[in-house]
């Protein structure tokens, strides 16, 4: 509910293929932004859709300069965990480079008093590590004696996701002060995302019901635990290995006519706009499915000792017959499901306003009277 502009021209934005209203800036560059204006509460000039504030980026203007002037840079960006120069593997089954370039540029011309423009570009290359250890404690489960007062730990998850973002994005403004006090100015952009996310989640659980499938007469452990270990009973727990990959892309152009007349107290502005924003998730067609899940072959037994709040010290993992089951060695699982679910979402924007305000000088505080209108027509696909 917090509408994002450009020159006050919404921006369209594609949300990941959902249907909902949230903005994503990650098609948003802002290398061509000379300010950002924040509406905390909704005015009557703001769409009613913004009832959480609004953000408006400024671009830059060409008028900001008194001369010519080319700003750029170059750069590496690296994660400390991968200082590798040469090819290193990813969880895409492929090697890939983690120290990437990047580079942006802003060229500003005043070509006269009187008009000028403002040139910009952006390519960004970035590799992430991202490491999460996830643990679970349970108050209930079957003939556990588990409780909100002394609950038992039950579950812990490692998550390794290495990510890969690509963005580039180019943008041309041109401003026309055609007359005293007026100004007319007409932009485009357009930005190009591409994240390639191979997550792995391996999840070791001692299982909800404390009764062994095995019984104890035949080898059978039953359930028990205390604040520095979970013994799972035999049969109940699971090892399972879980993964996304997903090539996610996404396009969005914008392009900005604007009119503005201010002589300080009259301001008048009119504007029309159009802003198209797409999303697209894409595997098989990559070459690997979008979700790959894999569990052991047999039933097993989990159990956690060493506690502590955020980790186990020792996880280990028994068969049926109270053997040792190395959950390091692939041949332990088999694939349960690999599914593919592409996506596709589109959103688009266009429209127009105009506003006349007028300062009201003669009151003791600050003051303005303001009218003006909007229309605006937006269409979302998924």
């Amino acid at each position: 509910m917090t509408g994002v502009s450009i020159d006050g021209a919404q921006v369209a934005s594609s949300a990941s293929g959902s249907a909902s209203r949230s903005f994503e800036l990650e098609q948003v560059s802002i290398n061509n932004v000379s300010r950002i204006e924040l509406t905390k509460v909704p005015t009557p000039s703001t769409p009613a859709d913004s009832l959480a504030g609004s953000v408006n980026m400024v671009s830059k203007s060409a008028f900001e300069r008194s001369r010519a002037q080319f700003r750029y840079r170059g750069y590496l960006s690296a994660n400390h965990e991968n200082l590798s120069l040469t090819r290193t593997p990813h969880s895409f089954e492929k090697y890939t480079y983690k120290i990437l370039p990047g580079l942006d540029f802003d060229y500003t011309l005043p070509v006269s008093k009187t008009f000028g423009l403002v040139i910009t570009g952006l390519v960004s290359n970035q590799f992430n590590e991202q490491h999460l250890s996830h643990t679970a404690f349970n108050a209930a489960g079957t003939a556990t004696g588990a409780s909100f007062a002394r609950p038992y730990f039950q579950q812990h998850t490692l998550q390794d996701g290495p990510t890969t973002v690509h963005r580039s994005s180019a943008s041309v403004k041109a401003d026309w002060k055609f007359a005293p006090h007026q100004v007319l100015s007409v932009g485009i952009q357009g930005n190009y995302f591409n994240n390639y996310f191979g997550t792995y989640n391996w999840v070791r659980n001692a299982g909800t019901n404390a009764n062994p499938t095995v019984t104890v007469a035949n080898g059978g452990v039953p359930f028990s635990y205390s604040d520095k270990f979970t013994v799972g009973a035999t049969g109940r727990g699971g090892v399972t290995f879980g993964g996304g990959f997903r090539d996610k892309m996404g396009a969005t152009t914008a392009g900005n006519a604007r009119y503005t007349y201010d002589d300080g107290n009259w301001k008048v502005e009119a504007g029309a706009n159009y802003s198209t924003s797409r999303t697209w998730y894409r595997a098989t067609d990559r070459g690997h499915f979008a979700v790959v899940n894999l569990a052991t072959v047999n039933p097993v037994r989990v159990s956690f000792r060493d506690l502590s709040p955020d980790l186990p010290g020792t996880v280990e993992v028994f068969d049926n017959s109270n053997r040792p089951v190395d959950p390091y060695d692939i041949n332990t699982y088999r694939v349960t499901t690999a599914t593919d679910n592409p996506v596709d979402a589109k959103d688009e924007f266009e429209g127009g306003d105009l506003s006349v305000r007028r300062t009201l000088p003669f009151l003791p505080f600050p003051a303005a009277l303001q009218l003006g209108g909007r229309h605006r027509i937006q269409t979302r696909d998924i």
